[in-house]
């Protein structure tokens, strides 16, 4: 698999906001071969965890803010506009802030086409989804390692009620919210969806190598 540039120039309940049901990523990603997993010492395995974890974490801090704020002062409709205009550049700064770790979103039912899972994403979002199906509560995270320097961590984004106010039944929109989906995501697959699903997942690709110079310098 083609690792995403390290240099910057975007089932265990987590509590989620509106905004992190829509999911955007900062670049393009282009169908990729899955990684094929290597190994891990104990210590590379807790960092991946360790930075993994925090940057999924800031990121849901920081979009979750702002769109819990858009959600409170306008409704679904102003929440997803915000979503529309600061998701990108917010997970872009996110990962600005972290010191070895560069996070961005993706699903299998995707609202933004720049979101779309490579083949890797797929395997994870396919058997987390299986679980689902089964009864099977999901794992609070996974790790593919790539080579010695770099491994990739996911962590599951469940759909929370509020998600479903923008993703849900479209038949419970509102006139003015269907269209502003429309308008802005003509290629929207991101409706129908019931609480406790799957909605998606953070994805951090995690530098492993102290020796090399910091992602965000």
């Amino acid at each position: 698999m083609r690792a995403r540039p390290t240099a910057k120039p975007p089932f265990q309940k987590i509590p989620l906001l509106l905004g992190l049901a829509c999911l955007s990523l900062f670049s393009c990603r282009k169908e990729e071969p899955e990684v094929e997993a290597a190994s891990l010492t104990p210590a590379q395995e807790q960092a991946v965890v360790q930075q993994g974890t925090a940057a999924s974490q800031a990121l849901m801090k920081t979009l979750g803010g702002q769109l819990k704020a858009a959600l409170q002062s306008g409704g679904p409709e102003n929440a997803l506009q915000v979503c529309q205009s600061v998701a990108q550049p917010l997970t872009a700064q996110t990962s600005e802030t972290q010191a070895r770790a560069t996070v961005t979103r993706t699903a299998s039912r995707y609202r933004n086409p720049l979101n779309q899972p490579d083949a890797t994403d797929k395997k994870v979002l396919a058997e987390w989804e299986e679980m689902l199906s089964q009864g099977k509560e999901l794992p609070p995270h996974r790790i593919f390692p790539i080579d010695e320097h770099q491994a990739l961590f996911y962590k599951p984004i469940p759909t929370e009620a509020i998600c479903l106010k923008c993703h849900g039944d479209p038949a419970t929109f509102s006139p003015a919210l269907a269209a502003k989906i429309k308008e802005a995501y003509p290629q929207d697959q991101a409706t129908g969806f019931q609480e406790d699903d799957l909605r998606g997942v953070f994805r951090v690709l995690v530098n492993l190598e102290p020796s090399l110079p910091s992602a965000n310098n």
